[in-house]
């Protein structure tokens, strides 16, 4: 027990403040003139919620600067549900990109574990406008694993006739 004890003394101090310091002077620099990467300055938006499963994840920088650049763009859509704008979301353990293409909604569901349909559904309600129809991509065998995967699933919008509309 008192090993225990005293290799967890040896290790804190290790890591102590004082050690890092006298590393820096080892090798000819402060710990305060280090120079920083710009990659270290950029942080997460504190304005941006992040869901509970992601919390302990470490995001690339990246990734960092695609959801700040989402939360500054204003919504393009509004209706009684909600706003909706192209961007990168944080939605549960997923991260979900929307888009415009040739103005139809695209949305990309990408988790590290297995994507379930209540997951799917859930991103399509909360990111794509009440009005909109969506369908999954399910392509030709030899272009399957380009859209669709257990961790990454693709939905596109859909022209529907509805009743009472002229087809053609």
């Amino acid at each position: 027990m008192q090993d225990k004890d005293m290799m967890k003394d040896i290790l804190r101090e290790q890591v102590s403040n004082e050690n890092l310091k006298g590393l820096a002077s080892y090798f000819g620099q402060s710990p305060e003139n280090k120079p920083v990467s710009e990659k270290a300055k950029v942080q997460l938006n504190p304005a941006i919620s992040i869901p509970a499963p992601l919390k302990k994840k470490r995001f690339s920088v990246d990734l960092i600067k695609v959801l700040n650049d989402t939360h500054d763009r204003p919504a393009s859509h509004h209706d009684e549900y909600g706003e909706y704008k192209e961007g990168t979301f944080l939605h549960g353990c997923n991260i979900v990109v929307t888009s415009l293409v040739n103005g139809r909604w695209n949305l990309t569901v990408r988790s590290d574990k297995a994507i379930s349909m209540y997951e799917i559904k859930a991103a399509r309600y909360k990111y794509i406008p009440n009005a909109v129809y969506m369908t999954i991509v399910l392509p030709a065998r030899e272009t399957l694993e380009l859209f669709t995967s257990s961790n990454c699933m693709q939905l596109i919008e859909i022209e529907v006739t509805k009743p009472g509309e002229n087809i053609g």
